[in-house]
């Protein structure tokens, strides 16, 4: 009997270290503003629902992981990555759904998490680092993509009709491995969301999942193919923004074995070298118009050498005298000690970048200059988000 009872136990720990799992990291900003907490709260709910749905229709175990608030983070996406366990069947959804830009020499945003800003791109070559080995990766961004410089539907009782024998053939039911990264808009555009009505949540995502149960429908016509889900999400979200959104994507198939490691794809500055940043000129405009808002704008051309993946920020200090910070008195745009300052973050994956016209702007009732007789001087500095600190004062420029 002790046998017996030794074999079924070794037989049912077999089966529970090879079973396949569905895993899925999903990150919606309820906080972004008080009036995205509702299409966001069910952006997260629907999303969450979807993959259960998939993950039941495969007979795959499930790992879903959602987070906001306090957990909407870089760093709980780091912790999230690492603690999972993948293995080569398994499949490995990282969703994000919030606040995006873009950062210039990068065709994919940037996600705003509430620590920092963070590259889909970045991103993506852990989730491949990591969990290289899955049978099929996703990483899906649901975010504006303007440059940083300029800038019928599910409900919550919504079922989903799968054929199983589809959702296989989409998940898992391909030669080798696939890899794939996609976001809500192509560069220079916004991202739409549905925030009233009974259709709440990112259009792309809407789209997205719109597009898969069609192809997963038993009447659909439709191969379930990725290309094929991607490209119909891709028009539903064309059509439901009357064409002012376009998502893009990318699809890569892994034939081969996996390797353990990313890193030689990516385009990071030399290790151990120190940051090197030099500013070439600050230029100043007064009462230009934002919006309806007489501005002063601020012009920064300068470069930068060896700055990390994390970026910077660009920040212009108001002084009167020179060396004393002007005092604050709304607590707006202002430095910790409760003087005038107004900034900017910008970033670069290049080992060396040059940024021309590089524009900050506060409105000049913002200045809270009580003595317009004494002079005014801006003076911008250069922050890095790595060292966390200032890597270089410019000149004074008089107001």
């Amino acid at each position: 009997m002790k046998i017996v009872l030794s074999f079924i136990m070794a037989f049912a720990i077999s089966l529970t270290a090879t079973a396949q799992t569905f895993h899925a990291m999903i990150f919606s900003d309820m906080k972004e503003s008080a009036q995205r907490a509702a299409d966001r709260t069910m952006e997260m709910n629907n999303m969450r629902s979807f993959c259960q749905n998939i993950a039941t229709a495969l007979g795959y175990r499930q790992d879903i992981r959602c987070h906001s608030d306090n957990e909407f983070t870089s760093t709980q996406f780091i912790r999230d990555v690492e603690s999972m366990a993948v293995g080569p069947d398994d499949i490995v959804v990282f969703f994000y759904n919030g606040h995006g830009c873009n950062w210039d020499d990068d065709d994919w945003p940037h996600m705003c998490f509430r620590d920092k800003q963070y590259w889909q791109t970045t991103a993506y070559e852990i989730l491949q680092e990591r969990c290289g080995n899955a049978k099929l990766l996703l990483s899906i961004a649901c975010c504006c993509n303007m440059d940083s410089r300029g800038r019928a539907g599910y409900d919550w009782g919504h079922e989903y009709g799968f054929d199983n024998n589809k959702v296989r053939a989409l998940f898992t039911g391909f030669y080798g491995k696939q890899k794939i990264v996609t976001s809500s808009s192509i560069r220079g555009q916004y991202s739409y969301s549905w925030a009233s009505g009974n259709r709440l949540g990112s259009i792309y995502g809407i789209s997205l999942r719109e597009a898969i149960s069609e192809i997963l429908n038993p009447a659909s016509s439709l191969e379930p193919t990725w290309e094929n889900a991607l490209s119909l999400a891709q028009r539903k979200t064309l059509y439901y923004t009357d064409q002012k959104q376009k998502p893009q994507y990318a699809i890569h198939v892994n034939r081969q074995q996996p390797t353990t490691s990313s890193q030689k794809h990516k385009v990071s500055p030399p290790s151990g070298k120190p940051i090197y940043v030099k500013i070439f000129s600050t230029t100043l405009q007064k009462d230009v118009n934002i919006g309806g808002i007489p501005c002063l704008v601020v012009n920064v051309d300068f470069n930068i050498e060896n700055i990390s993946a994390d970026g910077g920020r660009v920040v212009a200090f108001l002084e009167s005298p020179k060396g004393v910070g002007v005092k604050d008195t709304n607590g707006r745009f202002c430095t910790t000690g409760g003087k005038v300052c107004f900034s900017k973050e910008f970033g670069t994956r290049q080992p060396y970048s040059t940024f021309r016209n590089f524009q900050l702007a506060i409105p000049m009732e913002e200045l809270h200059i009580t003595n317009p007789s004494k002079d005014h001087f801006i003076r911008v500095a250069v922050y890095d988000y790595a060292s966390k600190k200032y890597v270089k004062l410019g000149q004074y420029v008089t107001l």
